[in-house]
């Protein structure tokens, strides 16, 4: 086994039994190699390179990582991917990989993973200037012609010589009446 980083600081091995899954989600959102000047190496493992980019999706996998700073960040995620490959490695020897629950699996998080990223996509398009302005646009339409009424002042009916109400409306906090101009209610 050999790792090999490029900034020549040592990785120690710190985790053990990541899935193998994440790897397959590895390669399979690796780019084309021509993208490598964007994307460079940070490690290799036994003549595996683990890109940058793996580093990104590899952030996004590992779930709550604690603050550290962007160096240790950088390290702690280098381990994650070598672990994982080293691990793999030894799955796949052991012909983990060929069962049809594994494959049922790969295809799960396949159809998953596209299903996310047609999601992303979409809410990404619904999210233009253009699309809101027309969302908005079709809001107004419907709302139509309302009068709007402005309250400088808010009455309360109360019997003669009962001073409850009006020592009430006095205590109520400054906040509260603003919340009411603001549209919200206040119920009695």
């Amino acid at each position: 086994m050999t790792i090999s980083v490029p900034t020549g600081s040592p990785v120690r091995s710190r985790h053990a039994g990541f899935y193998a899954a994440l790897l397959a989600l590895l390669v399979m959102t690796a780019g084309p190699a021509g993208a490598q000047d964007k994307d460079p190496v940070v490690a290799k493992v036994n003549g595996i390179e683990i890109h940058q980019s793996d580093l990104a999706v590899a952030e996004d996998e590992a779930g709550q990582i604690p603050p550290m700073s962007p160096e240790a960040k950088q390290d702690y995620l280098v381990q994650f991917v070598a672990d994982m490959i080293l691990v793999s490695k030894a799955a796949d020897d052991k012909k983990l990989g060929d069962g049809p629950e594994f494959k049922r699996k790969v295809e799960f998080a396949r159809k998953k993973l596209l299903m996310e990223n047609l999601l992303q996509s979409v809410g990404k398009e619904a999210l233009t200037d253009e699309a809101m302005h027309k969302v908005y646009d079709e809001a107004v339409k419907q709302i139509g012609e309302e009068k709007e009424v402005h309250a400088r002042h808010i009455l309360f009916r109360a019997q003669a010589g009962e001073d409850k109400a009006g020592k009430e409306a006095d205590n109520r906090p400054a906040e509260e009446g603003r919340r009411f101009r603001q549209g919200g209610r206040r119920s009695h």
